[in-house]
């Protein structure tokens, strides 16, 4: 399945700027005083949308988007490209101490002094000069001469990857298509190759080899000299490898957990609002979800690992910067998910890990994020001055899904809703 973000662009959402909204039953008195306060501050020295207020300049969010099915066999290719030039390594290798060759420190020299005029970097055995940024003379030239070669790869041996990623990419397309949309016109190998006329995406492939080669060998530096004497320091730095590589993991796959029960929760609620029922609430809820993003998801750690006859359990983690309000109703949700097509057939895919909405332990490291509601925040972790230097937006109705009475509390003395 192919991230794609919600099918509700945010400036057609009429969300309801209100301080009578459902939330305001479940939340205590002195929260309420919080927010009216906030809301009175935000009035009187203006709003968050303010040009000349300093804190638009702290942090820009990142407008990056999914790529496209095209972009990411595209970036396959190049991939492909790069490492039958000897030029690329996947970070696995790079954390295991591989290394890729440089240019001869005398051949950029004399390249350098003859004004990039002579005794450039050669096609046959490009070198990239991994310690070198890639603005220097060098690296820009063997940017220039791969390009057009590329072009050649694709065209020759790389076409016949190309075709096959493409292959895959149509019958994954007609598994998860229902009738009403078999229609959609197929992924050809003319639309990847309409990108081949820009370096950027080669250019940010070396780059971002260069920056993992350095920091591993930072690393290692660091390590041996920590380590210096020891009589085992060979297994020592195994040991260490090992463990960067298993913490890499770890990271890798709750992240795309977070990402998949994003999506999942898109896929949910576009379903529900669809069909005959509360469907006001509903559109509450899709009016709300459209203001977060993957990232604003819940972590979660492995509770109990699968098992001969027993699934994989994973246990929330808390994010301590949101209203405990949002879990309540992402969890009532993910209450909702259905492994069944409108078709009637099993989605495609793995189904959902159990996963335990009670929270066992807190994320207090993720920065919240600017500029989303009032009432999106924990004012009681987070503080009133805290809450203000967030710019946050007027408070937006939130369904009513379970009272205070259905709220339990949890060893972080947090509000949970019952699992």
């Amino acid at each position: 399945m192919d991230w794609e973000f919600p099918a509700f662009p945010l400036n057609n959402i009429e969300a309801t700027a209100s301080a009578d909204a459902p939330h305001a039953a479940s939340t205590s008195q002195a929260l309420q005083t919080d927010e009216d306060e906030i809301m009175r501050d935000l009035l009187v020295n203006g709003d968050a949308d303010d040009e000349d207020d300093p804190r638009n300049f702290a942090r820009s969010l990142s407008n990056r988007s999914a790529k496209t099915e095209a972009q990411n066999i595209l970036h396959a290719l190049i991939r492909d490209y790069l490492t039958t030039k000897s030029l690329y390594l996947s970070s696995r290798k790079i954390i295991e101490g591989a290394v890729l060759p440089f240019p001869d420190p005398g051949h950029l020299e004399y390249y350098e002094t003859c004004g990039g005029r002579g005794g450039g970097p050669p096609l046959a055995n490009p070198l990239y000069s991994w310690d070198k940024p890639r603005k220097h003379a060098w690296n820009l030239q063997l940017i220039r001469i791969l390009a057009p070669d590329f072009e050649n790869y694709v065209a020759h041996g790389g076409q016949e990857k190309a075709l096959r990623l493409i292959n895959a990419h149509q019958l994954e397309v007609i598994n998860n298509a229902s009738n009403d949309n078999l229609s959609a016109s197929p992924l050809e190998l003319k639309d990847i190759l309409k990108g081949l006329g820009s370096v950027d995406i080669m250019a940010s492939k070396l780059d971002l080899v260069a920056q993992q080669l350095k920091k591993a060998a930072t690393q290692r530096r660091a390590f041996l000299e920590r380590s210096s004497g020891s009589s085992n320091q060979d297994a020592a730095l195994n040991l260490s490898i090992a463990q960067e590589l298993e913490s890499k993991r770890k990271f890798n796959r709750r992240g795309e957990r977070r990402r998949g029960l994003y999506i999942r929760r898109d896929t949910i609620i576009n379903e529900q609002v669809g069909k005959t029922g509360n469907v006001e609430m509903w559109k509450l809820i899709r009016a709300a979800f459209a203001l977060l993003e993957d990232r604003d998801m819940s972590s979660d750690k492995t509770e109990t690992e699968k098992g001969f006859s027993a699934p994989k359990i994973v246990r929330r983690r808390k994010k301590m910067w949101i209203n405990p309000e949002l879990p309540t109703i992402l969890h009532y949700v993910d209450a909702h998910y259905n492994p069944r097509t409108s078709a009637g057939t099993l989605k495609k895919g793995s189904a959902p890990l159990k996963r335990e909405t009670l929270a066992g332990s807190c994320d207090t490291v993720s920065p919240p994020r600017p500029k989303l509601p009032l009432n999106f925040y924990n004012i009681r972790h987070l503080g009133m001055e805290t809450v203000k230097t967030l710019q946050p937006r007027e408070l937006i109705e939130l369904p009513q899904i379970l009272g205070t009475s259905d709220l339990i509390v949890d060893s972080y003395g947090i509000q949970e809703p019952q699992p």
